[in-house]
């Protein structure tokens, strides 16, 4: 149901929301003098960095990337939180006495966030903004065009919304009043030309890859035809997009068939939220408790692919999935719905359907042909995706 609801509301998105830029006016650009001089008291330059919440996610691993490289460009920084909720990764903030973050999740009412940030500005002389999914802070824009022009700001993007189009969206509405746009695949960037238009140095693409494992090297995969042992994965929040009740469908049917053809299949599951008490709750039912080992959020997910054959991504949407990069270098063949921009990490012989029942289906057929068919594993071994630029330069 839920995914018949998400393929009803991305056939009407154009037509329910907005998808043209917002006028800005060159005359706001031209308000040098508005900008607030000399209040700041001389104080280093800094950067103002926006993150949606403090919780596990692509954005926010970029999010804490950013801040480590803002400190080490010399810049004071400044976190502010757009959204209240689970922090599991406050302890991964830098122990920095440049560092501070600002609690406007807790503390701030939103009518007053961009008098706020003007008067952050203009006290502590911040020059750069970079925004990783905070609403707060893209409301902000116009406040910091007009009375901050100099200040240059940054968003970063990973996935389009079925229901409103998402962060993609909301930065293409607000693109006049931001200086670049960074995106983390091709299809993304297309996004961007097709409906905001935005081309040229505005737009640019940097892939999830730390540029210090350009060179790695990539493990050859693991699995192999005829072998009677084989260790799948699942690693993701425990809601909706990423659908761990479809995974546990995939390995209920790859459990009854592995006792059929007589392969010992072993699965882990890592993830924490809403649906953890359904899993726990059709783990029971299914009797897999036996085969099934749960791990929490914390868990070491390369440490776990190292030992993994298959991974299962059967997500209702992703932007670019970091852990299929972190399977691929780890020998680990990631079995994807073909959503978002997975398609340029992953063959097309591992991507499945984005309807759930017959996910289930293609993710079965995929693992039964790599233990069946010789040389099929081989067809799937590719290196992933490099980064075509990146922010840490």
């Amino acid at each position: 149901m839920k995914y018949q609801i998400e393929a009803r509301r991305w056939r009407k998105l154009p037509a329910r929301h907005k998808f043209s830029r917002l006028a800005c006016s060159r005359g706001i650009f031209e308000t040098q003098k508005m900008a607030p001089e000399g209040r700041h008291g001389g104080k280093d330059p800094a950067i103002l960095i926006g993150l949606h919440w403090l919780d596990v996610g692509g954005a926010e691993s970029l999010g804490i990337d950013s801040i480590q490289w803002a400190l080490d460009a010399g810049l004071r920084v400044f976190v502010m939180v757009g959204q209240e909720g689970p922090e599991r990764l406050l302890a991964k903030l830098p122990e920095d006495p440049r560092l501070q973050l600002i609690r406007t999740d807790r503390y701030l009412p939103r009518s007053q966030t961009s008098a706020f940030v003007s008067q952050l500005i203009a006290q502590e002389n911040i020059i750069l903004t970079h925004n990783h999914h905070c609403v707060p802070l893209y409301d902000a824009l116009p406040t910091i065009k007009l009375r901050h022009p100099h200040v240059v700001n940054i968003d970063s993007t990973h996935i389009v919304e079925y229901a409103d189009g998402g962060y993609p969206r909301i930065s293409g509405v607000w693109s006049n009043f931001i200086d670049h746009h960074h995106v983390i695949s091709s299809d993304l960037e297309r996004f961007y030309k097709e409906r905001f238009r935005v081309y040229g140095s505005k737009l640019v693409l940097g892939r999830l890859l730390d540029d210090s494992r350009r060179g790695a090297e990539v493990a050859p995969v693991r699995i192999k035809a005829g072998q009677k042992r084989c260790r799948v994965a699942f690693v993701g929040r425990m809601v909706h997009q990423k659908r761990p009740v479809v995974a546990l469908s995939i390995i209920r049917r790859l459990r009854a068939w592995g006792k059929r053809n007589g392969v010992d299949f072993r699965f882990d599951m890592v993830g924490e939220g809403p649906y953890r008490g359904a899993v726990e709750h059709l783990l029971t039912r299914y009797r897999l408790a036996d085969v099934v080992h749960l791990h929490p959020a914390g868990t070491d997910v390369p440490a776990l692919l190292g030992d993994s054959d298959i991974l299962l991504v059967p997500s209702s949407n992703e932007g670019l999935a970091l852990v299929c990069y972190e399977a691929i270098e780890a020998g680990c063949v990631p079995i994807c719905s073909d959503v978002g921009a997975q398609a340029e990490i992953c063959p097309p012989e591992t991507l499945v359907a984005w309807s759930p029942l017959q996910a289930v289906r293609d993710s079965v057929a995929v693992v039964q042909r790599l233990l069946r068919e010789e040389g099929f594993a081989e067809t799937v071994e590719v290196e992933p995706a490099r980064p075509d630029a990146g922010l840490a330069g």
